[in-house]
């Protein structure tokens, strides 16, 4: 698999959505409601092994356009929407049963950024269904984080929903700066915010709260759920600190560490070509089924 580091040229915005056009009409959402939700995922690509995909905060499985694309002549994809429900438990439930739905028992769970977090309950709460766990650019659970959200809850709670999809749209398309597709990007996160209640909103913060007070990680060695575990982060992540990404590895002690070298949060833009072959070999090296 293709591992060289090689940046991505900047990406005019009416190129990208013109991709984007393309992407949504030959993968349509599957839409069905269950548990109450209304449910959203992309299937893509064939192959032996299976990954879900899991993404960033937007929660829009579409928002992985170029990961999906660039893996799915060897693996198998189902990327997740997130619906608006206030808990990893619900969130993670739905996962699981998407899975049911599309045969699978068990894949690789791969989740980016708040992604991961979702990917690491989950791994909690059905550990029988991670064939692998692949935790790209995250952090573990923070009592410290989550003692901080409470009361940043208790406000956003009484500000009206503008105020709260302007901050969201702020601090979302802030990442995206240094990728070369930022104006782009602008114009997704708006079209993804516009639609949200200030109840979607919420959802988002009070996953994370819940990720980080009701969830603890056990440090382990293997993983907690038995599964062989990635970790990729890079030494200049402006979204996590040195000390929060060496928490995540003495978590999963045992992982494989892939470090991006003068990277930021978004090396599936900035570093694709190198991001997905780590991916992939993770997954292709392994026998079909393993979990060793």
């Amino acid at each position: 698999m293709p591992t060289t580091a090689t940046a991505v040229r900047p990406t005019s915005a009416a190129v990208l959505a013109e991709e984007f056009r393309h992407f949504r009409a030959a993968h349509p959402p599957t839409r069905q409601t269950f548990h109450g939700q209304d449910w959203e995922w992309i299937c893509a690509g064939s192959g032996e092994e299976s990954i879900v995909l899991l993404p960033g905060a937007l929660g829009a499985a579409d928002s992985a356009m170029g990961t999906i694309r660039a893996m799915a002549q060897e693996v198998r994809l189902i990327a997740v929407s997130y619906p608006p429900v206030p808990t990893m438990a619900a969130l993670t439930e739905g996962i699981a049963e998407i899975m049911t739905k599309n045969g699978l028992e068990s894949a690789h769970i791969f989740g980016g950024s708040y992604g991961g977090m979702v990917a690491q309950v989950f791994a909690q709460r059905y550990p029988g269904r991670v064939k692998s766990l692949i935790l790209s650019h995250t952090g573990g659970p923070d009592k410290q984080m989550g003692a901080r959200l409470r009361p940043a809850l208790r406000v956003m709670s009484i500000l009206p929903a503008g105020v709260l999809r302007w901050a969201m749209r702020a601090k979302v398309a802030k990442m995206f700066r240094g990728t070369g597709q930022a104006e782009f990007w602008r114009e997704y996160v708006q079209e993804q915010m516009a639609p949200r209640t200030k109840a979607d909103i919420l959802a988002i913060y009070e996953r994370v709260h819940d990720f980080c007070q009701n969830h603890p990680a056990m440090p382990g060695d293997p993983a907690p759920c038995g599964a062989p575990v990635l970790i990729m982060e890079s030494d200049r992540d402006e979204m996590l600190s040195p000390s929060q990404r060496a928490a995540l590895r003495s978590l999963y002690p045992s992982a494989e560490v892939h470090t991006f070298h003068n990277a930021g949060h978004l090396v599936t833009l900035t570093r694709r070509e190198e991001y997905v072959g780590r991916i992939l070999d993770f997954v292709l090296r392994r026998p079909v089924g393993s979990k060793a």
